[in-house]
């Protein structure tokens, strides 16, 4: 009995550490309209216009509320289109889906830009 309760000690303390975002977040966020994200939206992500896409570097202008912003992508970048606005399953996309003039929220982890929600036009 006791190896049982030590077990059941380890797994909750290691699910404890984990950040939020890695317990839920990566799992639903493809479901989730731009600037819904519960706990991320508003506070820990950058929603704004697309200004310039450098599909060659790999960046991406940005202009919002709080002025304007530039991010580097990665291969582990995802990419979701937000077909909300038209009662539609959000789907996901790419890169190449970002075009100057979209809705987009970005979301930086760990010095790296996690996902990018690019809303579909």
């Amino acid at each position: 009995m006791n190896t049982i309760v030590l077990r059941a000690f380890v797994i909750l303390l290691a699910c404890i550490a984990m950040p939020q975002e890695t317990l839920s977040q990566k799992a639903t966020e493809v479901y989730i309209p731009i600037g819904s994200s519960p706990g991320v939206s508003e506070s820990k992500s950058f929603v704004g216009t697309i200004k310039r896409v450098n599909y060659e570097a790999r960046s991406i202008e940005l202009v919002g509320q709080d002025g304007t912003k530039t991010i580097y992508v990665s291969d582990d970048t995802l990419y979701y289109l937000d077909r909300s606005v038209y009662g539609k399953k959000n789907t996901a996309g790419e890169m190449h889906d970002c075009k100057v003039g979209l809705r987009v929220e970005v979301f930086e982890y760990d010095d790296t830009v996690a996902w990018v929600k690019i809303k579909a036009d």
